[in-house]
């Protein structure tokens, strides 16, 4: 058997639990046999991935108890290996999983969970990058913003939800203390964002998100602001101007059209 042969029984053995083209490989010492040297090999393996993942959605684990989300997670791994060594970057396609996981259709508010959370983890692992300074912006005439594009910071992290995710992470991270928020109050959009060393969590409202969506796709300034005021005729751009340069939204080095 060839090498990459091997390896692909290996993976097979360990992922789809199909140990049956690599037990005759294995040669056999002591009283352990093939077959449980190779389930030992995968309940590591898998026990490691359910850990990991345990660990980046922790709100979403515990909305559904330890049980309901090792047994979801079990099923989602064999088709979801890790692409990456970083353990601390796997899980990206568990919200869109849960989305079609039959027994979690009862809650219908765990996906949009679970891609909060790992929006969270993609913000916070983000490289760092270098806020826009005062002083770039002295140096534009009013003139020069319609065709300015001003790039969100590396580890920006928009998202419209139709539950509020951001209070149901914050009373799942406070064990349930406090009062359980209205998961029916309608649909919410947030900003998530590391300015400095800490993660922040905004609400926003649908003009402004959609402005910073824009802006975020690579739009200029002015086309931004036209897709706010098509949502908002009163739409304060003086107003979320000042408030995004103070949070520190923008990435340093502007760029304008030619």
């Amino acid at each position: 058997m060839k090498l990459h042969e091997l390896q692909h029984n290996f993976m097979n053995a360990i992922v789809d639990n199909s140990p049956d083209l690599l037990i005759p490989r294995i040669k056999i010492c002591g009283n352990v046999s093939p077959a449980e040297r190779l389930s030992v090999y995968r309940n590591n393996i898998i026990g490691h991935l359910v850990d990991a993942l345990s660990d980046t959605f922790s709100a979403t684990r515990k909305l559904v108890g330890d049980d309901f989300f090792r047994s979801m997670v079990k099923q989602f791994i064999p088709g979801n290996m890790p692409t990456e060594a970083d353990i601390n970057r796997y899980g990206a396609y568990l919200p869109s999983f849960i989305r079609q996981y039959a027994p979690a259709q009862s809650l219908p508010y765990l996906a949009d969970m679970a891609y909060f959370e790992w929006l969270w983890n993609e913000s916070f692992l983000a490289e760092d990058d270098a806020a826009l300074a005062p002083e770039e912006i002295a140096m534009l005439s009013p003139q020069q913003y319609p065709s300015m594009h001003f790039r969100l910071r590396t580890s920006t992290r928009l998202m419209h939800a139709g539950y509020p995710v951001d209070k149901l992470w914050h009373f799942c991270e406070a064990n349930g203390q406090g009062d359980a928020p209205d998961i029916n109050m309608g649909d919410v959009f947030l900003l998530l964002m590391r300015p400095e060393l800490e993660l922040i969590t905004l609400r926003l409202t649908r003009a402004e998100y959609l402005l910073l969506q824009c802006l975020s796709c690579g739009n200029t300034f002015e086309v931004s602001v036209g897709h706010a005021l098509q949502e908002d005729e009163y739409f304060d751009i003086a107003a979320f101007v000042t408030k995004h340069f103070e949070l520190k939204t923008f990435q340093a080095g502007l760029i304008q059209d030619q």
